[in-house]
């Protein structure tokens, strides 16, 4: 889920915790999803299922955190675990992110500072 963390910290430019929902809609990049790249879907269909399903998480007009985390969390669900790199995929490519920048999970730069930290002593 730090590819879905990443996602969040592009979208949360000042840090609130929440993102209009009006703003994320005319953020989202339903061209670039891989299903509309590999025309299985429709550019249309893909916008308006995430519209109903995020929108159905909206309070106030606004997207928390949490909300933006679960929606993605509950979408990777749906996938087989050998499905990772398109999840990646349909996260950064539907938020207009290129995976150029190395994304690293807390747990993991945790892991490579105790190896350096052992190494080192």
């Amino acid at each position: 889920m730090a590819v879905v963390r990443h996602a969040w910290s592009f979208l949360d430019k000042q840090s609130a915790k929440r993102v209009q929902f009006g703003q994320l809609l005319q953020l989202y990049q339903a061209q670039n999803h891989p299903r509309v790249l590999t025309r299985e879907k429709k550019q249309e269909t893909i916008y308006n299922d995430f519209e109903s399903c995020l929108g159905l998480r909206a309070q106030g007009g606004y997207i928390s955190e949490d909300s933006f985390i679960q929606y993605y969390a509950d979408i990777n669900a749906t996938l087989p675990a050998e499905k990772d790199d398109y999840f990646v995929d349909i996260v950064l490519k539907t938020w207009g992110l290129n995976n150029e920048k190395a994304i690293v999970s807390p747990q993991r730069v945790e892991e490579i500072e105790n190896i350096i930290f052992e190494k080192v002593r």
